[in-house]
């Protein structure tokens, strides 16, 4: 009898959501009409190369009544005009997801393609399944793709596809962006959910109007009720980007959601935070992983045990597990089994970073998992809670009143520098004694760069010369945080892409860069030759800057600015200048600052016995801005940047 109401319930599931998408009428998949291909642009954002014509995504929550186990299944169609070569890039898709199909998996893929023949007729070019590529990593929580492209693409065209993403863990639904970097006609998101054992909350982050729909199927009060929403937003101008600007989806249109179990209703936040936190540590994929017996470990804890530092034993915990499990590219708060992660040495962000929790404290250490939303994940809104915000969950634990927030997947990072991708975030410390809200900040200059010059000119105006370039924190894990990349970049790439012709790397070496310190160092060596009028020969005192595009030349700007973390750069470059030449013109030494001197730029210039000093410095002791402080930002960049054209200008001798 059971089965019998399971299937009738999931056939009702099915007609629920054909019915959602019904009351829109929208073109059959596969069908279009003349007026959209021949659209030459986007009616309300001319700008675009492409436009989404139809988005829409439809989702159907269960849980399986003998298990409880959830399951999310949500159907894309996604059809885009293409208006120009420069949008060619969006007939290549990808699509991601987890590696294990008992996990999750992409079915159903179609697609086709519109274009007009040299008659004006539409001619329709079906995707081809051997067209479509699975790529697969390794690890079986690892991130797949699904990925295919249409072929013969050409300008005017009109690519549709849809596809179906089926997750059998979660129970959080992800927000659904009505906007993105294409301008969208119609974009919608409909949900159906069994409201018998909860209710979907939703919340808005919208200034453009959104049309709402809802409704409800009730079995007699049963287990099996059913409540679905359905959102539409129309004519979305694309989203543009800003040079700085703080997490993409941030700034984005969209709706969020929180699916809340019966026993979560109450209108007091902090309680429903307070639920979640007992939920977790009652969690086969969180808490009770804290404890797990670690197979092959025990010797390993018995000798940092043995240590008598605190930070040497975190080093070394911290070591051990970037050292013995490779991240698998995945995401998440949500852990599967540690003993497994350990046996195929490959793990997501949680299975590591709750590995690193669970040695810890086996090695006596006190620390706290914490959740976080990382930066590129947006920022938390606690007025509404739910997990389906969150996408990590890193270690707090504290030295000596100092405390550190560890990330096991910053391979290039030590345990005493904040990882960039959580600064300036809130988080919530999950423990059965410590439980409350933290804001992870760091006042210190997290990235700080040097460069130190010495060089000489010969009598023909050629400069020979050694630098050192030493990064330190998160600067060294930025400028190797990519193994593939570092192993192609070469070494002209040292120095700044926009590196004058006239600068030339005759030779470089790299220092620390696999070993567990803050530093990374380059060692360079050089010529340059002075570009010259006549007898006069100009010497750029930015030559080696790294600051050499202004990010600030629009008058106008709608995003707050995030420079990341507080930041140091300095340099110093000593020329020797021979007896032929002599120094004609120096720039002035000038500070230059902002009205509260949160950032400050200075530079000086110094000369004596044929030699010229050039120091610079650039401090930013303040990361985050808002958008309303944009005037006063700019002004101060662009006075900084009307320096680069200033010259030093040497002048040689008559023979």
């Amino acid at each position: 009898m059971m089965r019998k109401i399971l299937l009738s319930f999931a056939m009702l599931a099915c007609v629920a959501s054909s019915k959602i998408q019904a009351q829109e009428k929208l073109p059959d998949f596969g069908k279009i009409d003349m007026a959209d291909m021949l659209l030459k642009d986007c009616p309300f954002d001319k700008s675009a190369n492409a436009m989404n014509l139809i988005r829409t995504e439809n989702v159907v929550f269960t849980v399986d009544g003998y298990t409880g186990a959830p399951k999310i299944t949500t159907e894309y169609r996604l059809r885009i005009k293409i208006f120009d070569e420069s949008g060619f890039k969006n007939a290549s898709v990808s699509i991601p997801y987890v590696g294990n199909s008992r996990i999750s998996k992409v079915t159903d893929i179609e697609g086709v393609m519109f274009t007009l023949d040299d008659q004006g007729n539409i001619v329709t070019q079906k995707l081809d399944k051997d067209q479509i590529f699975k790529e697969k990593a390794k690890g079986k929580t690892a991130h797949n793709e699904v990925r295919f492209t249409f072929p013969n693409l050409k300008k005017g065209a009109v690519i549709e596809y849809r596809y179906t993403k089926i997750n059998k863990t979660g129970f959080h639904i992800a927000p659904w962006f009505f906007q993105e970097l294409l301008p969208s006609r119609f974009t919608k998101c409909s949900i159906t959910y069994p409201s018998g054992i909860g209710d979907m909350k939703y919340h808005f982050v919208a200034s453009l109007p959104i049309e709402k729909d809802s409704s409800e199927n009730t079995y007699n009060k049963s287990f099996y009720n059913e409540g679905k929403r359905a959102f539409t937003m129309r004519n979305v101008p694309a989203f543009k980007p800003e040079p700085l600007m703080t997490c993409l989806q941030d700034n984005l249109q969209r709706v969020e959601f929180a699916m809340m179990n019966k026993g979560f209703f109450s209108s007091d936040d902090n309680f429903r935070w307070s639920m979640y936190n007992i939920e977790l540590l009652h969690s086969a994929s969180f808490g009770l992983q804290f404890t797990q017996a670690i197979p092959g470990s025990e010797a390993f804890i018995d000798s940092v045990k043995a240590l008598k530092d605190t930070g040497e034993i975190i080093n070394r915990v911290y070591q051990y597990v970037k050292r013995e499990i490779s991240w698998n590219g995945e995401q998440t708060f949500f852990s599967g089994d540690l003993a497994e992660c350990i046996k195929d040495k490959s793990g997501s962000s949680a299975e590591m970073n709750i590995l690193l929790l669970n040695l810890l404290r086996k090695a006596n250490i006190n620390c706290f998992p914490v959740l976080i939303s990382t930066r590129d994940n947006g920022k938390i809104d606690r007025s509404f809670p739910t997990l389906s915000q969150f996408n990590a969950v890193d270690i707090l634990t504290v030295n000596r009143d100092t405390v550190f927030v560890l990330d096991c997947t910053q391979k290039n990072l030590s345990y005493k520098t904040t990882p960039a991708n959580v600064l300036n975030c809130e988080a919530l410390i999950v423990d059965k004694d410590v439980h409350k809200w933290v804001m992870i900040s760091d006042r210190r200059a997290l990235m700080n760069t040097e460069l130190y010059i010495n060089a000489q000119m010969d009598s023909t105006g050629v400069m020979h010369g050694m630098g050192r370039i030493i990064y330190t924190g998160i600067a060294k894990a930025e400028e190797i945080k990519d193994e593939e990349k570092e192993k192609k970049k070469d070494s002209k790439e040292l120095l700044d892409s926009d590196t004058p012709e006239d600068l030339k790397i005759d030779s470089s070496t790299t220092e620390h860069e696999n070993d567990d310190s803050d530093t990374l160092l380059h060692r360079i060596n050089f010529h340059a030759t002075l570009s010259n009028t006549d007898n006069l020969y100009f010497l750029n005192p930015f030559m080696f800057s790294l600051f050499k595009k202004n990010p600030f030349k629009d008058s106008i700007r709608y995003s707050d600015i995030d420079f990341g973390c507080n930041q140091s750069y300095v340099t110093r470059i000593l020329v020797l200048v021979p007896e032929n030449f002599s120094v004609e013109d120096l720039p002035k030494s000038i500070a230059i600052r902002t009205e509260d001197s949160s950032i400050l730029f200075k530079r000086e210039f110094l000369t004596a016995n044929n030699q010229v000093l050039i120091r610079h410095s650039f401090n930013f002791n303040r990361a985050l801005f808002s958008s309303d402080e944009y005037a006063g930002l700019k002004t101060f960049f662009d006075k900084v940047y009307a320096l680069i054209n200033e010259q030093i200008v040497l002048k040689k001798k008559e023979d």
